[in-house]
């Protein structure tokens, strides 16, 4: 049986798989049907971690903050607000 540390080292790296298969397809705009499976199966693995007690909440919001600035360059609710802003004024300049 594997120690705690391993479990959640273990945990940890399938997350990050998951959470960077996410992002490289795209942000929450995109439309791709890929994405709404990989975003179902990430859920279901981070709430079976939680379940375990392998991790916590705060710890996979931590990969997932993490995993966005690394690829978008912008915390999440920053990007969010930027973006649709964004949209917002495109639709009303059209």
């Amino acid at each position: 049986m594997k120690s705690e540390h391993l479990a959640k080292a273990d945990f940890l790296r399938g997350l990050r798989s998951y959470i960077r298969d996410l992002y490289d397809l795209g942000d929450f705009t995109s439309k791709d049907p890929e994405r709404e499976r990989l975003i179902t199966k990430l859920e279901g693995y981070t709430d079976a971690g939680i379940v375990v007690g392998v991790v916590a909440l705060r710890e996979v919001q931590t990969e997932i903050d993490k995993a966005h600035l690394t690829k978008f360059g912008e915390a999440r609710e920053a990007r969010r607000a930027r973006v649709l802003n964004e949209l917002m004024a495109a639709k009303e300049a059209s």
